[in-house]
């Protein structure tokens, strides 16, 4: 061993210095163990937002996707409506169209109209759908027909019941000759001309 190392001084002084650096480790590691107790619960509290945080955007990231798929099924909802409220229209339309087609049929149909005839297209069409078949001109002589044949019958039946009148007249009117026809047979008185029998 050399001197200096036997040098009681210099042994001294590196005791000295291992039971500082020993002494300062200690406070060291103290310190830090105190620190580390005092930061772990802000580690966990971290730890545990972090997890909350992470949760929370996972569930909202699901329920962004609930609402595009909401969306999505609204969307897809309203383009049926829409398209179903077009064929609706359409066939309103179409309905409307073939409405005027056979309305102008109906009135094309029928060049003359009668006087007894209104004349305006209800009419038409409510003479049109009474009679089912044909075309209106063949419906509006029909009911022409029908009223002619009504009006005959009429007349008919009057002059039925004139001449059945008239006949029940001349028989009253005869049996009333026939009574008041004779007169009392007067007697001869002599002298007298003869009476003739004369008619009332």
């Amino acid at each position: 061993m050399s001197s200096v190392d036997s040098d009681p001084w210099r042994e001294d002084i590196r005791r000295r210095m291992d039971s500082i650096f020993a002494s300062m480790e200690k406070e060291f590691q103290d310190q830090l163990q105190g620190f580390n107790e005092t930061l772990q619960p802000l580690v966990d509290q971290k730890k545990a937002l972090v997890e909350r945080l992470h949760g929370e955007i996972k569930e909202a990231e699901q329920q962004i996707i609930l609402a595009e798929n909401r969306m999505a099924a609204a969307d897809a909802a309203c383009l049926n409506i829409i398209e179903e409220s077009k064929r609706l229209m359409e066939s309103q339309f179409e309905l409307e169209c073939r409405r005027e087609m056979q309305r102008q049929k109906w009135v094309q149909a029928i060049p003359d109209i009668p006087d007894w005839v209104a004349p305006d297209n209800e009419s038409l069409r409510v003479i049109g759908f009474l009679k089912g078949s044909g075309s209106c001109k063949e419906s509006l002589e029909e009911e022409q027909r029908k009223d002619e044949e009504r009006e005959e019958l009429k007349i008919r039946l009057a002059k039925t019941a004139t001449k059945e009148l008239k006949q029940l007249l001349d028989s009253k009117r005869s049996s009333s000759e026939v009574t008041l026809s004779e007169p009392p047979v007067a007697i001869p008185v002599a002298g007298a001309p003869s009476l003739k029998k004369k008619r009332i």
